[in-house]
């Protein structure tokens, strides 16, 4: 199992461009690192979301971040993500203290940005059908979202969570996901995006084939945005489910088809953390990790 903190660098290393990021020019899309898989002609229910899904790009919600509110400009201030500082290779890097991204002190990731952690042909967001819901599970802190169908309301003003309050719905063959009450801490990318506690979001997913699975993302937060922030077109491969996870075989097979998987018990724990610097850091130049107050950071 990797650990949160490699995990977080090695996204990071796969998104992050390695120029300043300001809100007047948001970052360009994420390369795509997992090909699409090829269109299906295998029979399946078009209101049926579930099944393991594998993202085919990572990182952001897309190129068109919105214009910010003074209050917002006030809040991305503050964020420091890894790009903004530090061209991103794989090591220990002085200025790293400085990073602000929260899953660095293993904080969880939230939504939704805990859909673009991994990648690599390996399955990290499952679906699975429940009575009066459907339940979303990630690999990134093992964590799932309730999607409640049994005719509940949102509350105006619910107490904050990592993931959110969500319900859900359908509208013809389009699986729509309405959700409230986010923690303000986490971000909605890699890129520290940030949001407020007003949020709303709405998610619509829809199954264009067996294999494929469609997903567009609406962030309404008028406190920190001047207008809908929406997400461009997210495609996700269908993935077959094994009892056995082959990390040597991420990817796709030479016909394009995806190694079956599962949903790995990926947890940020602090035991872990302390074994990757070490490991990466056997000269010991960056030092061990040591706990002060609330976070982490690297001995002198």
């Amino acid at each position: 199992m990797r650990t949160g903190v490699m995990q977080a660098i090695c996204a990071l290393v796969t998104t992050l461009s390695f120029s300043t990021i300001t809100n007047a020019q948001p970052p360009r899309q994420a390369a795509t690192n997992v090909p699409v898989a090829p269109a299906s002609t295998k029979p399946f229910d078009p209101h049926d979301v579930s099944g393991v899904w594998v993202p085919t790009g990572l990182g952001q919600m897309s190129v068109g971040r919105p214009a910010m509110t003074e209050w917002g400009k006030a809040k991305w201030a503050t964020t420091r993500p890894a790009g903004r500082q530090t061209p991103m290779a794989f090591g220990y890097f002085p200025d790293q203290k400085d990073w602000g991204d929260p899953i660095l002190w293993c904080d969880p990731g939230g939504f939704p940005r805990a859909l673009w952690y991994t990648g690599g042909g390996r399955g990290n967001l499952r679906i699975v059908n429940a009575p009066g819901e459907v339940l979303q599970f990630f690999e990134r802190d093992h964590v799932w979202r309730d999607f409640w169908m049994d005719g509940r309301k949102l509350l105006d003003k619910p107490e904050p969570r990592w993931f959110g309050y969500a319900i859900a719905h359908w509208e013809g063959d389009t699986f729509v996901v309405e959700s409230n009450g986010y923690d303000s801490r986490a971000w909605i990318d890699l890129n520290g995006s940030i949001f407020s506690d007003e949020m709303k979001m709405v998610e619509r997913y829809r199954r264009v084939d067996h294999d494929h699975l469609e997903l567009v993302i609406t962030i309404n937060d008028p406190k920190t945005y001047t207008e809908p922030w929406i997400s461009d077109k997210k495609i996700f491969n269908w993935q077959a489910t094994s009892d056995r996870v082959q990390p040597d075989l991420w990817g796709s097979k030479p016909d394009g088809t995806l190694y079956g998987s599962e949903v790995r018990e990926d947890l940020c724990l602090y035991s872990e953390q302390e074994s990757f610097f070490t490991r990466i850091d056997p000269a010991g130049l960056g030092g061990r990790l040591s706990i002060q107050g609330d976070q982490e950071t690297p001995k002198k």
